[in-house]
């Protein structure tokens, strides 16, 4: 790693007088980055700013040209320095992602046989005998859409599938990459420890906090915190040892290990944890006991930014009873699988006697059939004319595409701990909220407390009544309000909450 330097690469107006009290963040998604892990940050330092605080960022390098610099000035607030370490890539990932991409390859064509918890066949194998032509094509199509489902599905795995006693080469090399995930952030945090030791030396900071995933990152801040005697902030945006999903090729006893004992040594340093969601922070003060009264709940939240103006409020009257349209935007993740919905939706267009004028379901996002076959489960099921898919949008063009919906879908898969993002933009929308989300789930707690549907993923009947029951207030001219009048949600209160725990725990 080259020798960095400890000018800041980008900084807002007002620095100065913000240098009384500032943070230090390690977080490796920040403004350029687009990641929505860059988000909670970028956010909260608008809150930050409002207090007089400042904010120092070290994270990893983009190119931040004069059009990237201008879009920074107006979205960060003054007193903000965003700092870079580059981040590359060790030899041996080379290696490791090309593997990879060669064995998903093989796995989702159907060529590898008795991978992983089950066998991958040839779509030639799938043809049921005694069917040919139109049919043998049609039965040949279902399993090919299947097989992948499974394999997709796979690449999501839960804690019990990490068996120590499960020799098999698959696991070998799960225990592998798990180290390698862990491997290559090492010289990114080396470079990240020296670049702190240089900006803490002429600035007042009160704390540092680390934000992840990548949970390197909280071992980043842990060792400034013990290299400058600041107090740690460990915020976590998701679960890290206690994750009930991870990617199936993490997925090892090395991999919880190393959670384990590194998540360990930060929680024991920091002077506070925060959890995302209440669900997460009950399971981490029942993991770490002592320090329960350390350890609190500050949500994501929904922003106040202005949305985009409607279609229905253009003034075009020309229909009486506009469509019913569910709209999901972004990508449909692991295990999270809407066919449940696209069975109860049959169930209801043939009830109502529904045409694709009066109901329509749309997706747009980053869709391949190996990644979740829309197309084609919607053809399995007749419901090609009712189901819309386009390609991913930039965010203002995916919230007009949200704000022409009459209902918002959102999905948690089988992880109760963490609530996805796009709960809290939906709930922003004068639009009905369908969450598909486990009973008992993070998602589904805290939406009890609102006007949004909830139902487990996969029950067909409860889905079946929540669009019946939506679609024919809407026929009557029932108009859905917005969950976000609420203000206990919104991105404001929840950073002022973790913003008073810190100026408590750092005076």
């Amino acid at each position: 790693m080259h020798q960095l330097n400890s000018f800041p690469v980008f900084e807002t107006e007002g620095t100065e007088q913000q240098d009384k009290k500032r943070l230090l963040l390690v977080s490796f998604h920040f403004p350029p980055d687009s990641a929505i892990g860059a988000r909670r940050w970028e956010k909260v330092a608008k809150y930050a700013a409002q207090r007089g605080w400042g904010l120092d960022v070290i994270t990893k390098s983009e190119n931040i040209t004069p059009a990237i610099r201008e879009r920074l000035i107006k979205a960060l607030p003054s007193g903000v320095r965003i700092y870079h370490v580059p981040f590359g890539e060790l030899a041996v990932q080379r290696w490791e992602q090309s593997a990879l991409e060669l064995v998903r390859k093989f796995r989702v064509n159907g060529n590898v046989t008795g991978v992983d918890t089950g066998e991958v066949h040839g779509a030639g194998d799938t043809v049921k005998e005694g069917k040919t032509g139109s049919e043998a094509s049609s039965f040949r199509a279902k399993d090919e859409n299947k097989n992948a489902l499974e394999v997709r599905k796979r690449d999501s795995i839960g804690v019990r599938a990490a068996s120590l006693f499960n020799s098999s080469l698959r696991v070998l090399s799960r225990g592998y990459w798990a180290s390698l995930e862990y491997a290559k952030y090492v010289p990114w945090l080396k470079a990240a420890r020296d670049l702190a030791g240089n900006i803490v030396t002429n600035r007042n900071h009160i704390a540092v906090v680390s934000s992840g995933p990548p949970h390197m990152m909280h071992e980043v801040a842990r060792q400034i915190s013990v290299d400058t005697g600041l107090p740690f902030v460990m915020d976590m945006r998701d679960p890290w040892s206690l994750n009930e999903q991870i990617v199936e090729h993490l997925n090892s006893p090395v991999w919880y290990k190393l959670a384990n004992w590194l998540e360990r040594k930060c929680v024991e340093r920091a002077t506070l944890v925060v959890a995302n969601t209440d669900h997460a922070r009950l399971n981490l003060q029942a993991k770490y006991p002592v320090r329960r009264a350390d350890i609190i709940t500050s949500m994501n939240g929904f922003d106040d930014d202005p949305l985009p103006q409607s279609v229905s409020s253009n003034g075009d009257d020309s229909l009486s009873v506009r469509p019913f349209v569910i709209a999901h935007a972004g990508t449909i993740y692991l295990d999270r699988d809407p066919r449940a919905l696209f069975e109860a939706a049959v169930q209801v267009i043939d009830e109502l006697k529904l045409t694709p004028a009066e109901f329509r379901m749309e997706f747009i996002g980053p869709f391949s059939e190996t990644d979740y076959p829309i197309r084609s489960v919607a053809a399995q099921l007749g419901l090609t004319e009712f189901v819309f898919v386009g390609g991913p949008r930039p965010h203002y063009d995916a919230m007009v595409f949200l704000q022409n919906a009459t209902m918002l879908l959102t999905m948690s898969g089988s992880n109760m701990s963490a609530i996805p993002a796009k709960t809290f933009e939906c709930m922003r929308f004068d639009a009905w909220l369908l969450a598909l989300s486990e009973s008992g789930s993070a998602t589904a707690e805290l939406l009890s407390q609102t006007s949004a549907y909830v139902s487990d993923p996969n029950d067909v009947s409860r889905i079946s009544d929540i669009l019946k029951t939506a679609i024919l207030d809407h026929q009557r001219g029932v108009e859905p309000v917005a969950i976000a009048k609420n203000r206990n949600f919104s991105r404001e209160t929840q950073a002022n909450i973790l913003l008073d725990a810190i100026d408590s725990r750092t005076r």
